[in-house]
């Protein structure tokens, strides 16, 4: 239940009721419409769309054009060796590193860069970033 009270922001509870749905249904399986949350929960279609995001960014579920939102099974994730003196950071994906790295639209790409030369994008939702 959504306590306008807290400290917590809206947005932030209604990702933590979403994921508990999240983590009982399928991969594959669609979420209920925003309209459908909305009416549910008592919130507004910006609150449902942050909290959305921000379980994509989380990588537990995606949007399909004409789908809507999906649970994403599970994710292999790409282990990228982050050297010393490396420079490593997040950034909207470009349409290209969309379709290249099979990104949602909005996603992220991670990329690390050594003396100002990209030498690493990957789907930062699927990145596991080590140190050296």
């Amino acid at each position: 239940m959504i306590d306008p009270r807290s400290h917590t922001p809206v947005y932030r509870q209604l990702a933590d009721l979403l994921r508990a749905t999240v983590a009982t249904l399928p991969a594959g399986a669609r979420l209920p419409s925003e309209l459908a949350i909305r009416q549910t929960h008592g919130v507004g279609r910006d609150t449902v769309r942050s909290a959305l995001r921000l379980l994509r960014d989380e990588g537990l579920v995606e949007v399909r054009s004409g789908y809507g939102w999906l649970v994403r099974g599970p994710v292999e994730r790409i282990r990228v060796r982050v050297p010393r003196g490396a420079t490593a950071y997040g950034r909207p994906a470009t349409p290209e590193e969309q379709t290249d790295h099979g990104i949602d639209p909005g996603g992220y790409v991670q990329v690390v860069e050594i003396g100002g030369r990209t030498v690493s994008v990957t789907a930062l939702d699927r990145t596991l970033l080590t140190f050296a």
